[in-house]
C-alpha cells in the first residue's frame, strides 16, 4: 500500500472551524481509548480491539466527544493501532538487545522472541506469570522474564498521547465521493446526523476505503490508501549497495545514484545551523527586553522575527527536494540492475562513534530514517528481496585479503595496507555486504567489537593457510604502517582501468571483485 496526499483549495472559515471541531472531538476520543488500551487487561487485546469494541456497544458506551457511532469506533481501532505501532518499534530494539546478549544461549533467545510475538504471552510475563513454550528451554523462565522486563522498561519512554487535534480517520461509511462542474469533492460526516461537510478537492482521482482528513493551515489535505501495481519486470541475481552522504547509493559495481545528494544536503544542514544560531541570539535579546520591563519591545521581536510558519515551510521545502532526490536515485538504481536480492547496511543505530558534531547534524535521524524507508519501500513495491546486514567495519575492511583497520579508509578512497587492494570506500562497502549476506556467524545484531575480532582473527587464519605466518612484519592488525616487505604501498586494481567521475573531483579505481 502507498499514500496518496490530496490538497484543497482554501476552505470557506465555516467549514474549516466544522471540521476543526470534528478533528477536536476525534482527538479526544482517541484520548480515551489510548488510556483505555493502557490497562493491564486491555493491553493484552491490542490487537483483538473487536473484542473491546463489542465490550463497549454490550455496556451501552456513549461517546463523551459527541462522535457517532461509526466515528468512536473508528478512534477505538486508531488507538490500538498507534499503540501497537509504539510496542512494535519497542519490540525491534528489544529484539536487537536480546540477541546482543551474550549471556544467554539459543533457547533463551528463542523463548523471550516467543514472549514478544504475542501480546497475551508479553503481557503476562511483563507482570510476573510464566508462559510455558512447547519447546525446552535451559535455566529459570522467572529469570529470563525479569531480564525482558529490565529491557522493555528501559526502552519503553512516554506512552503514546495525541497532543495535537489535526487530523481523524474515516472509512467508506463515512463520506461519499461526486464530481460537479469538473470538480471532485469530498462530503464527509460531522458530528450532527444526517449532516454532512463538503470540502472540494484540487484534481481528480479515484477515493476508496479508509482514509485520513488532515487540517494543515487553511486548507485540508486527504491522505488516500492505494494498492501498488504489481510489477511484471524480470529480476535477476543480488545487488548490494551503500547508502551513502555524498551521493544517495553505491552498488557494488561502482555506480553512483542520486549524486547531487549531498551538495543539498550540506547547503540545507548549514542554512538551518545559521537560521538557528541567529535565531537563538533574537531569543536571548527578547528574554533581555522582557527582563527589563521592555514589553512591547520583546513582544515585537517575538511576533515579528521569531516566527515559525516561514521556518517551516522552508524546512518542508527542503526535505521534499532531499525526499525527491532520495527517490530518482533508488529508481535509477532498480531500474538499471533489476535484482531479485537487495543487500543493505541496517541503518537504525544512532552516529555517535568517531564522528564530528557537524557530520552528526548533517546525518540527521530523518535523512537516515528517509533513506532506510524509502529504500525498503521501493525494493519490496518493485517485487524485489530485501536484505539488512551488520554494516560494521564494512567500508575499512578489504574485500580481498580481509585485512581491517581504520587506516584502510581516507575519506572516500580505500587502500587495503596489506595487499594494496584500492578502490572507493562506499563501492568496498558495498562488496563487503555482498559478501557478509550469508555469513551466519555477523548477524545484523552482532556487536560491532565482536565483528572486529572475528574479521582480524579470520585475517590471521587466512595469513596462516598461506604459510606466511600469523602476523605481518613490521604491522600490526590495528596499526599498519608504509613499512612493508614489498617495498611500499601499491593500489592494484588487475585488468580494470581507473574510471574519472567528474562529481568526486577526481579517479575512482576500479575495485576487482575478489575471486576468494
Amino acid at each position: 500500500m502507498r499514500t496518496i496526499k490530496r490538497d484543497t483549495p482554501p476552505v470557506n472559515q465555516g467549514k474549516l472551524r466544522e471540521i476543526s471541531t470534528l478533528c477536536r472531538a476525534y482527538a479526544r476520543e482517541k484520548r480515551f481509548w489510548l488510556d483505555v488500551f493502557a490497562s493491564r487487561r486491555n493491553q493484552a487485546r491490542i490487537s483483538r480491539h473487536r473484542e473491546v469494541r463489542n465490550e463497549a456497544l454490550a455496556a451501552g458506551y456513549v461517546p463523551a466527544s459527541g462522535l457517532q457511532a461509526r466515528m468512536w469506533k473508528l478512534a477505538l481501532v486508531d488507538a490500538a493501532e498507534t499503540w501497537d505501532k509504539y510496542w512494535q518499534a519497542v519490540f525491534v530494539e528489544t529484539r536487537r538487545r536480546i540477541a546482543r546478549n551474550t549471556s544467554l544461549d539459543a533457547p533463551q533467545r528463542r523463548y523471550l522472541f516467543w514472549l514478544l510475538k504475542d501480546y497475551r504471552r508479553f503481557e503476562a510475563a511483563l507482570h510476573g506469570e510464566l508462559p510455558v513454550p512447547g519447546f525446552a528451554v535451559d535455566g529459570s523462565l522467572k529469570r529470563l522474564t525479569r531480564t525482558l522486563g529490565k529491557v522493555v522498561r528501559s526502552l519503553r519512554g512516554n506512552p503514546p498521547r495525541v497532543r495535537i487535534a489535526r487530523s481523524f480517520c474515516l472509512d467508506a461509511g463515512c463520506y461519499t465521493v461526486f464530481v460537479e462542474n469538473g470538480t471532485q469533492y469530498l462530503k464527509i460526516m460531522s458530528l450532527t446526523r444526517g449532516k454532512r461537510v463538503t470540502i472540494p478537492l484540487s484534481g481528480q482521482a479515484a477515493i476508496r476505503g479508509n482514509l485520513r482528513v488532515v487540517i494543515d493551515g487553511d486548507r485540508v489535505r486527504v491522505h488516500v490508501s492505494q494498492a501498488l501495481k504489481t510489477k511484471t519486470a524480470e529480476l535477476v541475481g543480488t545487488a548490494a549497495v551503500d547508502l551513502g552522504y555524498t551521493e544517495v547509493l553505491t552498488d557494488d559495481q561502482g555506480t553512483d545514484y542520486g549524486n547531487e545528494f549531498g551538495a543539498v544536503l550540506t547547503a540545507a544542514s548549514n542554512r538551518r545551523h545559521r537560521k538557528g544560531q541567529a535565531r537563538n541570539r533574537l531569543h536571548a535579546l527578547e528574554k533581555k527586553h522582557r527582563a527589563a520591563g521592555r514589553i512591547a519591545k520583546a513582544d515585537r521581536i517575538r511576533k515579528y522575527n521569531l516566527g515559525r510558519v516561514k521556518l517551516e515551510k522552508q524546512t518542508a521545502r527542503e526535505q521534499s527536494h532531499l525526499a525527491n532526490i532520495i527517490n530518482r536515485g533508488i529508481n535509477a538504481f532498480l531500474r538499471e540492475r533489476k535484482p531479485a536480492r537487495v543487500v543493505s547496511e541496517d541503518l537504525r543505530h544512532a552516529f555517535t562513534f568517531d564522528r564530528p558534531r557537524c557530520l552528526n547534524r548533517k546525518l540527521s535521524a530523518w535523512t537516515k530514517g528517509v533513506l532506510q524507508d524509502r529504500l525498503e519501500y521501493k525494493v519490496l513495491a518493485g517485487g524485489s528481496r530485501h536484505e539488512q546486514v551488520n554494516p560494521a567495519y564494512g567500508s575499512q575492511t578489504c574485500p580481498r585479503c580481509g585485512f581491517v583497520d581504520r587506516k584502510n579508509r581516507a575519506g572516500d578512497r580505500f587502500l587495503c595496507l596489506h595487499c594494496g587492494y584500492g578502490g572507493h570506500a562506499d563501492q568496498v562497502a558495498a562488496i563487503n555486504y555482498l559478501h557478509r549476506k550469508d555469513d551466519p556467524r555477523i548477524t545484523r545484531y552482532t556487536p560491532y567489537r565482536e565483528v572486529k575480532t572475528f574479521l582480524m582473527a579470520e585475517f590471521a587464519r587466512r595469513l596462516e593457510a598461506q604459510r606466511s605466518g600469523a602476523t605481518v612484519p613490521g604491522r600490526t592488525l590495528d596499526a599498519v604502517g608504509p613499512t612493508a616487505s614489498t617495498g611500499g604501498l601499491v593500489m592494484k586494481t588487475g585488468s580494470s582501468s581507473p574510471r574519472t567521475t567528474g562529481k568526486r573531483g577526481g579517479g575512482r579505481a576500479a575495485a576487482v571483485n575478489p575471486a576468494a
